[in-house]
């Protein structure tokens, strides 16, 4: 993981904190019969911003090499495992310092994202909130909690946890 996960440290000058796009890359083995070493890249994507209407999202997406590919010359060559979005308008409340000083917010988010198969989004709980994904399986919260709401490829969403 680079430093300053989620983000990245801009090393001119003073080393700070950079939310410009960048990806990594991290090896891992997989537990097959062939017990062999894979290669997953994390990307972050930054909000456009000439981008008109609608919400600013800083994105985060693992891609792992797509097994078609080694079969197929059109085949993509890579595929999305786990996508990760944050409002960008979230970096101005306290989840914002939490997501710059905590890499285990992102980290834990990826892995629903990647467990479930779907979109997380990140978000803080409002009153509005409590309208837009009322209470079920058991997840209660209130305004000002770290909320992580699962959509899936049908565009339903809900609360999947709430971040302790």
């Amino acid at each position: 993981m680079p430093c300053g996960f989620p983000f990245h440290w801009d090393r001119y000058d003073n080393p700070r904190i950079s939310y410009k796009s960048y990806e990594f890359r991290e090896q891992f083995c997989v537990a097959d019969q062939s017990s062999r070493i894979q290669q997953a890249t994390f990307v972050y994507t930054s909000p456009d911003p000439y981008a008109r209407g609608g919400k600013r999202m800083m994105t985060w997406r693992i891609y792992l090499p797509a097994r078609e590919s080694e079969l197929y010359r059109d085949a993509p060559k890579k595929v999305s495992v786990a996508h990760v979005e944050v409002d960008e308008m979230v970096m101005e409340t306290s989840l914002g310092i939490d997501l710059t000083t905590n890499p285990r917010i992102m980290l834990e988010a990826l892995a629903l994202s990647l467990e479930l198969g779907m979109l997380v989004t990140i978000e803080v709980a409002s009153s509005r909130t409590l309208k837009l994904y009322p209470a079920r399986r058991n997840i209660h919260y209130g305004p000002g909690e770290i909320l992580f709401v699962t959509t899936d490829c049908s565009g339903r969403s809900e609360v999947a946890c709430v971040f302790d």
